[in-house]
């Protein structure tokens, strides 16, 4: 018996506004003074555009619509924005402003932008059923249409509770350089474990797998540099740098590489002699399995064996 199968209908996650943010400037042609952009419940990342009629330069503030339901002690102000730049176009009694205003994903209320559209006309071509047959096509026809063209972009100076950009450039700096010498530590630390990991490591190959493949003078001088670099690295360069480090590993390893390859050399000489063995007596195997089969496929044809003859 099956059980039965459960469908689950799709659905999805989406950030949602906790309070209301409305935004507010210095009132001049516009109707009102403040709009509600990005209301409770509202899901985010948002963008909206709003349109204003400005004169002159001006400032903006975002802030919570209804203070009374934010937490105690959180600020209902969000922001301020002085936007600058603003010219009335000639013949105009005000520049149409378009300022760009965005709720992002991390949450936050921002201007990405501002700037100044004017009304352009245009010759666009009237699109017209196509001429029946016989007729003759007729003359192009053009209509003047009016579209809102960008003419100038406008600066967008921010300030509120975040830090002043240049002392949030001097602290990025900073952390920059903690995390720079915190990866440098690390590094440190790593290659003087490799260093002594080494020392241990090729002084029991020295007297072990190594042994045959040094001369004399080699195991006196290496063991020598082995003993001399362990005491170093428990006194002077117990706190020695990275460079220090990795120089002492490569003079150990200058020698010690020698003797390894030596060692490996002949590891590989005797893989290859074994293989040879093997396949020495592989092929051995394989010609005297052929020379049985032969045999037998010769008795089955009817050979008369040499006894059989005498008889």
């Amino acid at each position: 018996m099956h059980s039965p199968t459960l469908r689950v209908r799709p659905f999805k996650f989406e950030d949602v506004n906790a309070f209301s943010v409305t935004y507010s400037w210095n009132k001049d042609a516009e109707d009102n003074d403040h709009l509600e952009v990005f209301p409770k419940g509202g899901a985010f990342p948002s963008t909206k555009m709003l349109t204003l009629y400005r004169t002159s330069d001006f400032e903006v503030d975002a802030f919570y619509t209804h203070p009374e339901q934010l937490p105690k002690g959180t600020d209902h102000k969000i922001a301020h924005w002085k936007i600058t730049g603003v010219e009335v176009p000639e013949g105009s009694d005000s520049a149409t402003v378009k300022v760009k205003v965005r709720n992002d994903p991390s949450g936050f209320f921002t201007i990405e932008s501002a700037y100044i559209v004017e009304e352009k006309e245009f010759k666009e071509l009237v699109e017209k059923d196509p001429p029946a047959e016989g007729e003759e096509e007729a003359e192009p026809e053009y209509k003047i249409v009016k579209k809102l063209v960008k003419t100038k972009d406008l600066q967008v100076a921010y300030s509120g509770h975040a830090l002043p950009e240049k002392e949030l450039a001097e602290l990025l700096e900073k952390e920059f350089k903690m995390v720079a010498d915190d990866k440098l530590v690390a590094e440190t630390e790593d290659r003087k474990n490799a260093l002594e990991e080494y020392i241990y490591e090729l002084r029991g190959k020295l007297e072990d797998q190594y042994k045959d493949f040094a001369s004399e003078q080699e195991r006196e001088t290496l063991s020598k540099k082995l003993m001399d670099t362990e005491e170093w690295l428990y006194e002077d360069g117990y706190d020695a740098k990275k460079a220090k480090y990795i120089a002492k590993y490569e003079e150990l390893a200058s020698i010690g590489n020698l003797i390894k390859g030596r060692y490996m050399q002949k590891q590989q000489e005797l893989k290859d002699k074994l293989r040879s063995k093997q396949e020495a007596a592989s092929m051995a195997k394989m010609a005297e399995k052929l020379a049985a089969s032969r045999g037998e496929k010769k008795d089955t044809e009817g050979d008369v064996k040499m006894e059989d003859q005498l008889d």
